[in-house]
């Protein structure tokens, strides 16, 4: 006789809907400032190299002070150490000499330095500087949001000149008043010339009449 097995209940295992959790925000604290990072994806870190401003031909000028806006260049070299700034997009800009004024309609602006080389930049145009005595800032940096600490900075400041008579605003000459027509005297009637009289003709001497003859008496 063989056996025959048996079939036995084997216990199945019941799926149960677990609900899954949704994802809540937890409420940590968040700080509001966030770290900037420049297109290369680097950190706001101080960089080597120094910039100054200089004239169209690259050439310091005494004491910082330009005659005009459109004479300041930016540009850039070795610091104190002898290090130039790295190759890379860098942006710039003109304040007061706070910070707090940007002066570039535009706010910020770029250049790139390429193989170590730093092209003299022209900073105009401009706008004038609210502080008195004519200073200004000039920033650069590798953020747009011109981090101190991953920027550098240097003053300079436009001469005042006295105004000339060109730049002065003409003076508009009032009007002259129209005279007022002087009254014209009507000519007087020319006096008719007054007549002369012919002097009056001197008479002519009458003939006298001529003694008759006397006749002679008769002896």
């Amino acid at each position: 006789n063989t056996a025959t097995p048996t079939n036995t209940a084997t216990a199945t295992p019941t799926r149960t809907f677990t609900p899954t959790p949704t994802n809540t925000p937890a409420s940590s604290a968040t700080s509001t400032r966030t770290r900037t990072l420049t297109p290369a994806g680097e950190t706001c870190k101080p960089f080597p190299g120094a910039i100054f401003t200089t004239n169209e031909k690259g050439k310091r000028v005494n004491q910082n002070i330009y005659a005009d806006k459109e004479d300041v260049y930016l540009q850039g070299g070795p610091d104190k150490q002898g290090a130039h700034i790295p190759d890379g997009t860098y942006y710039y800009r003109v304040t007061d000499p706070s910070g707090k004024v940007v002066l570039y309609k535009d706010n910020y602006r770029a250049m790139v330095v390429s193989k170590g080389v730093f092209l003299p930049t022209q900073l105009a145009p401009f706008k004038d500087t609210p502080n008195a005595g004519g200073e200004y800032k000039v920033w650069l940096s590798k953020f747009k949001s011109f981090e101190p600490n991953c920027s550098k900075t240097d003053a300079f400041k436009i001469a005042e000149r006295e105004e000339s008579e060109s730049d002065k605003p003409a003076r508009t000459r009032e009007p002259s008043k129209t005279p007022k027509p002087t009254k014209v005297r009507e000519p007087s009637e020319t006096p008719k010339p007054t007549e002369t009289r012919e002097a009056s003709k001197t008479p002519k001497p009458t003939n006298a009449p001529k003694q008759s003859a006397t006749p002679a008496t008769k002896k």
